[in-house]
């Protein structure tokens, strides 16, 4: 898990509001700037690497450029997944405003078993291929019955892909979940709900078609 002291969580708290209305104002990339300027001017990644050599100017070989370069795109990654991540629930708490009532209510009016469904369709899109596609190839193979009718061999597939779906999510790591709970949050936010599910079905159709009989 990613450790941050309690000036860094307080700086990161004074953004939730900020975020909320760049996100209903679709102006997340100058939100992103304002983030990452702030917390780099006040916590450096060079000095997490480097210690006070950074600044006497010591870390300049190639190689060290490159960890630099990879260390700040990853800083940025945690920045902004934990902005999404939290900012969520607290917001709703301290916020009475008529406007963010409402954009609120939007995010919580999808029954929980349906966010469920939505959610592990997302983390299918973005971790298929790398988490469960192998069992669930092998075992359509493996289970194969003699003279399957296509209808039967459709449903037979679909069944084990779901299940290895549920299966991997379930043990799947919680930074993972958090982030596409996030990615979920803002999608169902930004009022992309219809687009989602179109996109969910074409993942399903892919994923199908990509079996192997």
């Amino acid at each position: 898990m990613w450790e941050h002291t309690p000036k860094q969580d307080e700086y990161l708290q004074g953004l939730y509001p900020s975020f909320i209305q760049a996100r209903k104002d679709k102006r997340i990339e100058p939100f992103k700037n304002k983030l990452f300027d702030g917390w780099f001017k006040c916590w450096p990644e060079e000095k997490e690497i480097f210690g006070q050599d950074w600044e006497k100017g010591n870390f300049a070989t190639e190689e060290d450029l490159r960890e630099l370069s990879f260390a700040i795109e990853k800083r940025k990654q945690q920045l902004y997944n934990h902005i999404r991540w939290h900012s969520n629930g607290k917001v709703i708490q301290s916020r009475t405003s008529g406007t963010l009532k409402k954009f609120f209510k939007k995010e919580k009016k999808a029954a929980k078993q349906s966010r469920k469904n939505h959610k592990l369709e997302l983390y299918s899109q973005h971790y298929y291929e790398t988490r469960f596609k192998n069992q669930v190839d092998k075992e359509v193979l493996d289970t194969t019955p003699p003279n399957e009718q296509k209808k039967d061999y459709n449903k037979r597939k679909m069944t084990i892909y779901r299940r290895w779906r549920s299966l991997a999510w379930e043990m799947e790591s919680s930074e993972v979940k958090a982030e596409i709970d996030a990615l979920w949050n803002e999608k169902n936010s930004n009022d992309e709900d219809d687009n989602q599910n179109l996109d969910q079905d074409e993942h399903e159709a892919e994923v199908t078609g990509s079996f192997q009989g």
